[in-house]
């Protein structure tokens, strides 16, 4: 497909080898500046259109492609709307990189119209999944505020501000648990208090504070109240622009009469001073209330499990419908649907210190240091934080001996606060405590380490490994330090220097079952399916309740054709967790390979009783029940898919098959376009051609 950029085309979506548009008649260029093809519309607004495009210079990465189409006679609006514009460019460039922003690709003016490109972000937003699921949990909106907070933090120091935070303007990116903040078309900068602090009034009415929208006062504090507005909405299902034009701002006070559901005292707290309707009665930073939420964080352990990149396979069915097979390893081939992401190979998290050991001041320091001399030092792991104990320190005390005490001292200090920040989730902050005790001790392993996992969670994968790679060199015998490496390579796509990294753990700890299930995990995305399951095997051997191993290795034993030593894999996993829904759809799909279509029904069925929004498992239960004949009981189970998904084009291409086998021609077409469509924005062209030709079938 391609689109037409004519500003006044209100119907812009046209066929390739078009050359004028269908709609308006305007020519069809091919590329917009000989680099993006503007294949769809995304969304259009007051101020322009959002369209989905290929970056040709780019092997054909999605991008947006924004374009200002304001049109208006008035000379101060139009004026207006492209200060907005190029604002938007302006601000993207001052943040830079970050994770949870949308980067700025590039910024140019093409016959006449200004465009914006940016980075594609897959998923949807807040308000979307609001409508597809309904009101969110507290636990929910506190994993929300704990992600975006950080975020709101970043801009503010930068000197920006949103002005538009509201669920529209988050996006979910599903099985990472992070959440970005796009659409900076009305961000400003922090204005200076010595200038007039009145402006243009921009924002959204009952997302936006009083100030704001009363008098142009745009501060930080008003970015807290919207994203304290939008929380509110997530939990009550009511709109705060509903409830600003009814009652103006006076909801306020009595906002926790809207949610239905009990909230924790501290999320209550933390709310009802994010909705201030005055300013001065809010936290004055993102920082601070980052630090009163933190309180309840559970703090991450040294065997937390990270979570990884999926792996599926098909099963093919009667009628062209196919299964998912649910798993926990990369992709090696086109997958027939996204799936939920278990048993990545382990990080070990920092925590703060619990030992008494730690907090004596006259005690041997955690970690060795070169100006300490001979003395012995062994690298342990002590509540998730690497670190040395000293051993044999000499006692007699010398002004040299002082001096270096006080060294001592600080660094400990510095690593302390750095493992607070940390376990806060500040994660800036505890990265330059870290920098600090490196400043003063150079040869710092444990520095080192903690660094390397603090730029891990800051999406700094090449300066994690390099902080990984000097406590190695620091403390070769640091098992943690090379697993950690290792998970890091392989999440940059240099597979052989991962399993080198594994294999060295498992050397110097052949009890280390976290890097048995690291190394099989890269091995099955390498292809070395038997070596994969030798690694599960011995980890299962090392800890027979050690659950993701087991499911795994069914999962490889599944792409190697041994489907009753899948069955008895998922079995375990289910022994040991009844509640893994995954497990249980695996298993479902393996008992359709044997041909038992009553117990993968049976599997599917318990798949959803433990998790109702698992859309997979509907959809294999309707390919199950389309196997036997049930066809009614097909479409019902890939409606009920896709009202839980609106973007599962699998869903839709099962359905549109059967009511086709049905004879409802025209449903069916519906269907199978509404797959297409999807198909084509995902990037599945071939998925997509077949969409297209089984259509011409039915037509």
């Amino acid at each position: 497909m391609i689109c037409c950029l004519s500003p006044t085309c209100n119907q812009p979506q046209n066929h390739d080898g078009d050359h004028y548009c269908q709609r308006c008649g305007a020519p069809l260029s091919a590329l917009l500046r000989n680099r993006y093809k503007v294949i769809k519309l995304l969304g259009k607004g007051g101020f322009g259109r959002t369209f989905l495009a290929h970056d040709t210079d780019n092997l054909n990465e999605r991008c947006v492609v924004k374009q200002l189409t304001f049109q208006s006679t008035n000379a101060w609006m139009k004026q207006k709307a492209i200060q907005l514009f190029e604002g938007e460019a302006q601000q993207l460039q001052q943040l830079g990189t970050h994770p949870q922003i949308p980067a700025l690709l590039g910024y140019f003016e093409d016959e006449g119209c200004l465009y914006l490109i940016q980075q594609y972000i897959e998923g949807k937003n807040l308000k979307q999944l609001l409508e597809h699921q309904g009101p969110f949990s507290g636990e929910q909106i506190e994993q929300i505020l704990l992600n975006l907070l950080p975020v709101l933090q970043y801009i503010h120091e930068r000197g920006v501000i949103h002005r538009d935070i509201k669920p529209d303007n988050i996006m979910h990116i599903p099985g990472t648990g992070k959440y970005v903040l796009i659409d900076f078309g009305v961000a400003k900068p922090i204005p200076d208090p010595a200038k007039e602090l009145s402006g243009t009034v921009l924002g959204s009415p009952g997302f936006a504070p009083f100030e704001q929208m009363r008098l142009g006062i745009a501060t930080p504090s008003g970015d807290l109240f919207g994203l304290g507005a939008s929380c509110f909405y997530l939990l009550s299902q009511t709109s705060p622009s509903t409830l600003a034009t009814e009652l103006g701002y006076s909801w306020l006070e009595s906002w926790y009469s809207y949610v239905s559901q009990p909230l924790s005292p501290l999320l209550r707290q933390v709310l009802s001073q994010l909705l201030q309707k005055e300013a001065s009665n809010r936290y004055q930073s993102a920082e601070a209330a980052l630090k009163v939420l933190s309180r309840t964080v559970p703090t991450p352990g040294a065997s937390a499990t990270a979570t990884t990149l999926p792996k599926a396979s098909t099963l093919p069915l009667p009628g062209q419908v196919q299964s998912s097979l649910e798993a926990s390893l990369p992709p090696t081939k086109v997958v027939e649907s996204s799936v939920d992401r278990r048993s990545k190979p382990f990080i070990f998290y920092l925590a703060p210190q619990s030992n008494t050991t730690s907090l004596q001041k006259d005690s041997s320091p955690r970690m060795s240091r070169k100006v300490v001399g001979s003395a012995l030092f062994t690298l342990t792991l002590l509540g998730g934080i690497g670190y040395v104990v000293a051993q044999g320190l000499q006692s007699a005390v010398s002004p040299k001996a002082i001096t270096v005490a006080e060294v001592n001292r600080q660094v400990q200090g510095h690593l302390q606060q750095g493992d607070q920040k940390f376990a806060q989730g500040d994660y800036q902050r505890a990265l330059r405590e870290y920098a600090a005790a490196i400043q003063k001790d150079p040869e710092n392993a444990e520095a080192h380490f903690n660094s390397g996992i603090t730029k891990r969670r800051l999406n700094d994968l090449k300066g994690a490994i390099a902080h990984y790679t000097t406590a190695i060199r620091l403390k070769p015998t640091s098992v943690d330090a090379y697993n950690n490496r290792g998970l890091v390579r392989s999440e940059l796509g240099d597979k052989l220097a991962a399993i080198a990294d594994f294999t060295e753990a498992i050397r110097l700890n052949p009890q280390h079952v976290q890097a048995y299930n690291n190394r099989g995990t890269i091995y099955s995305e390498v292809g070395k399916k038997q070596a994969a399951i030798a690694d599960y095997s011995q980890a299962v051997q090392i800890d027979a309740q050690y659950y993701e191993a087991y499911f795994n290795r069914g999962i490889v034993q599944s792409d190697l054709g041994n489907t009753k030593a899948a069955i008895s894999d998922y079995s375990q996993v289910i022994r040991l967790n009844s509640n893994y829904a995954q497990a249980y759809n695996n298993r479902g799909i393996a008992y359709v390979n044997l041909g038992n279509l009553k117990k993968a029904i049976a599997d599917y069925t318990q798949a959803i009783r433990v998790d109702p929004k698992y859309a997979r498992a509907y959809t294999n239960r309707g390919t199950a029940q389309l196997a036997l004949g049930n066809k009614q009981a097909a479409i019902a189970d890939y409606t009920q898919a896709i009202d839980i998904d609106s973007t599962y084009a699998k869903a839709y291409e099962n359905r549109g098959t059967v009511k086709g086998q049905l004879g409802k021609k025209q449903e069916a077409i519906q269907d199978l376009q509404k797959a297409a469509d999807i198909y084509q924005v995902q990037g599945k062209t071939k998925d997509y051609q077949k969409m297209i030709e089984a259509i011409e079938k039915l037509s």
